[in-house]
């Protein structure tokens, strides 16, 4: 379902909608911006390595897989992000900064980069509304573990990666998928970096798996 359905076949309103979380997941990166937690979320990633990969709202530029971690961050900082109800998840936070750092890095077209957000987007929901609160019970983060899994199957289609490649990301990026909620319990920043922890786990994954390296 994700690698076949193109730009063309997804409908209006849903293209229209996603350009709507679109916009959303890029005026919450820079309302977080001017907040301490991404000012030194940015200071301790630039001091590791810079880039090519912009931060939204920020004049900073890091690898590819450190600016969707931060992007992330960003995104899910004052946590004003969308929200999927029937699986408690913000999908967009991971999906979206995974989508941009690619379609940039590749000089995807607009439309790859849009087809790419809506069918992560879909299947991330799919599954966190089928874990039917099951994730958040259990003391995990539904918004991390799901938007692995999202992440991933978007990086694969920007990718262009085959059938079996793409299931081997998804089961090379279980390995990845965690995230736990006790930061809410003590007011730690932590939570925030949970989404673009998972972006940047999930371009991982799908390189590893276009290149042959296997997974569960």
């Amino acid at each position: 379902f994700v690698i076949d359905t193109q730009y063309d076949a997804i409908p209006s309103q849903v293209l229209t909608w996603a350009k709507l979380l679109l916009l959303d997941t890029v005026g919450n990166a820079y309302a977080s911006s001017r907040c301490e937690f991404a000012q030194i979320a940015l200071k301790a990633l630039l001091g590791l390595d810079a880039g090519e990969g912009r931060v939204i709202g920020m004049p900073a530029k890091l690898t590819v897989r450190d600016a969707v971690l931060m992007n992330g961050i960003l995104v899910h900082g004052l946590d004003f992000d969308d929200t999927y109800l029937p699986g408690a998840v913000h999908l967009t936070a991971s999906v979206v900064p995974t989508a941009l750092a690619l379609a940039a890095r590749s000089r995807a077209s607009g439309k790859d980069m849009l087809a790419a957000c809506v069918m992560g987007l879909e299947a991330g929901m799919r599954l966190a509304g089928a874990a039917n609160g099951g994730i958040l019970r259990y003391g995990f983060h539904p918004t991390s573990v799901c938007g692995a899994f999202a992440s991933a199957l978007a990086a694969s289609k920007l990718m262009r990666l085959s059938h079996a490649h793409t299931v081997m990301a998804q089961g090379l990026v279980l390995s990845s998928a965690s995230g736990t909620m006790q930061p809410t319990q003590e007011g730690a920043w932590a939570k925030r970096m949970h989404p673009g922890l998972m972006g940047s786990a999930a371009i991982t994954a799908a390189a590893l798996a276009q290149q042959g390296f296997t997974g569960s």
